[in-house]
């Protein structure tokens, strides 16, 4: 992965810190019992960003879910995780769990087409989840009998930097939002947000 992804990220999810540190006792409760670790210390969050979970790797790091600075109607709060499948870090993939106020944490994966010779999704896609991290991570309590192949739906993206920033504009917006994120994000770096903004205009082609 590019120097320009990781400073992304690892900016995107030092926000996310920010706004976890802030949130009440009730919603970090609430959000142990899905069952997946949930990275709340800067050196964790980068290390989840930096070497993202393998799910066929014996070694691996494990994964970890990163707070998102996102807090929109009927949402509790919002975790992504980075993952790389066998076909490596082009293909980096992320997990999208969402909590809401009541009832189960659900999921949505964004990730790259196929790369096989005959596929029906060879497209930038995003669709639900039941499972975390190419079906390897249980979600506890999650929704169940989910259609987790179709719909599978075409996002602008060809690249694991746009794959991100199309997840990012789905949870905070265009063109308001998604501008207020990465003003923060990049808080007296006009240069490198004028960068990513441009990016997400040009990904959208707007």
């Amino acid at each position: 992965m590019s120097a320009l992804n990781y400073e992304l990220l690892l900016a995107y999810a030092r926000l996310g810190l920010q706004h976890w540190a802030n949130e009440s006792p009730r919603v970090k409760a609430r959000a142990r019992v899905i069952g997946v670790d949930i990275a709340t210390q800067q050196g964790i969050a980068e290390s989840a960003v930096t070497i993202p979970f393998r799910p066929y790797a014996k070694n691996g790091n494990p994964m970890k879910l990163i707070p998102m600075p996102c807090k929109q109607n009927r949402v509790f709060a919002a975790f992504f995780a980075p993952w790389v499948g066998r076909a490596g870090q082009a293909a980096l993939s992320f997990d999208l769990v969402v909590l809401s106020p009541r009832g189960s944490p659900f999921a949505f994966r964004f990730e790259p087409g196929s790369q096989r010779d005959v596929t029906a999704h060879g497209y930038d896609h995003v669709q639900l989840n039941e499972l975390l991290g190419q079906r390897q991570v249980t979600l506890s309590g999650a929704v169940t009998q989910l259609p987790t192949t179709y719909p599978a739906f075409p996002i602008p993206s060809n690249d694991p930097i746009t794959r991100f920033l199309a997840m990012a504009v789905a949870m905070h917006g265009y063109p308001r939002g998604i501008d207020d994120v990465l003003d923060k994000a990049f808080k007296g770096q006009p240069n490198k947000r004028k960068t990513y903004l441009e990016m997400t205009k040009e990904m959208l082609k707007n």
